[in-house]
């Protein structure tokens, strides 16, 4: 992996907090159900593809994505 590459990560994990990342950790899946971010973020298989089919940009328990993030974009906006 590129220094660059690196760098995304770190901050994408640092963004996620500890406690996240080592809940993502426990992730042994590759769909969208149970990879790493979906046990990460939601704790559980399965309940980000719930939100996902729901339509939902924000879970009901308070829980998201980071909103910094732009799937157009390169780079990472900063927090406003």
């Amino acid at each position: 992996m590129t220094p660059e590459g690196k760098a995304w990560v770190t901050r994408a994990f640092e963004a996620l907090g500890p406690e996240r990342v080592a809940r993502g950790l426990e992730a042994v899946g590759h769909t969208w159900s149970d990879c790493f971010l979906a046990i990460a973020i939601f704790g559980e298989v399965g309940a980000l593809a719930r939100e996902l089919a729901q339509g939902a940009t924000r879970a009901s328990s308070g829980r998201s994505l980071p909103s910094g993030w732009r799937r157009t974009e390169r780079t990472r906006r900063p927090h406003r």
